[in-house]
């Protein structure tokens, strides 16, 4: 998750079994789900994510895409289903594996507060993504309280995103005042660069406890006041590193998606910090991605 397409449009959902409505509008993600039949070494993301907590999603009649993803998904068709059958084909447990007669998920799994015979309209995407986030599609519901279910990639992840009001404001982890530098207005300015600051500092939290998922799934590691007031530093290191952006929001927006992939890291290494690539290694990595994205397009 390295590059950020930072304006973007997108959806329209037909309606549950009672009407049609037009979504078109931005969407919050509020929060994260995963699938619990899956096992933890299958898990990319984690229950919460910060990676994809907060992000904003575009939705318009035909179209779908976010501020973390450089393609977009379009409109491919919807039918009326079950709520607990749209689970059962959208993430088929391990336990079952006929084709043609899929079980009913329990909603309840995936944190969904409604029942398996809730009747909802599914829709379907193609994308077309460079970054293969939607490399199997997109599928997405919308629920009684207009509410949306969305798949992230072929992960097992269920995003459970809210409407973001006319005028709605979607705040950093700060105080937003006339006091602030030109960086952090331009933060306050905006709910994408405002959500990315909730994960920013949601990422960090994760860190410096020693845990990247929910308390209850993994051991903590029990880190050092050393280890901590390290990872603090960093931040601080990095906060200069994002002020250079001044107002550029791509910039912010990039500087963002870097450092909570890295906070993030951080967390799962029990607090070891990344040293800073020099000038050599990143050639090298732009001469392998180069390379490697040749290779790609041969075989296309």
């Amino acid at each position: 998750m390295k590059k950020v397409f930072f304006a973007v449009y997108p959806l329209l959902f037909p309606l549950c079994a009672y009407a049609q409505e037009d979504t078109s509008a931005e969407y919050f993600v509020e929060s994260v789900s995963i699938d619990p039949t899956l096992y933890n070494t299958q898990h990319i993301y984690m229950q919460d994510d910060p990676r994809l907590k907060n992000r904003v999603f575009f939705i318009n009649v035909s179209q779908l895409t976010s501020d973390t993803a450089t393609g977009v998904c379009r409109k491919k068709n919807s039918k009326n289903i079950t709520l607990g059958k749209w689970l059962a084909t959208t993430f088929p447990a391990h336990m079952f594996h006929s084709s043609d007669n899929f079980p009913v998920r329990d909603p309840a799994d995936f944190n969904v507060p409604y029942s398996k015979k809730t009747l909802v309209s599914s829709l379907s995407y193609n994308c077309d993504d460079p970054e293969e986030k939607w490399a199997y599609g997109a599928r997405q519901v919308i629920l009684p309280n207009k509410k949306l279910l969305l798949t992230w990639k072929g992960d097992g992840v269920l995003l459970i995103l809210r409407k973001i009001k006319p005028g709605e404001k979607i705040l950093p982890s700060f105080k937003c005042s006339q006091n602030n530098t030109e960086t952090e207005k331009a933060i306050c300015d905006s709910n994408v660069l405002g959500g990315w600051d909730r994960s920013m500092l949601e990422a960090l939290q994760k860190a410096i406890r020693g845990t990247p998922e929910a308390d209850n799934e993994v051991d903590h590691f029990q880190l050092s006041a050393s280890q901590v007031n390290d990872i603090i530093n960093f931040q601080k290191k990095w906060l200069i590193e994002r002020n250079k952006c001044k107002d550029d929001k791509a910039c912010i927006a990039q500087q963002y998606n870097e450092q909570v992939d890295t906070m993030y890291d951080i967390a799962l290494s029990g607090g070891y910090i990344p040293k800073p690539q020099t000038e050599e290694e990143k050639r090298q990595i732009e001469e392998d991605m180069l390379y490697f994205s040749k290779l790609t397009k041969k075989k296309k």
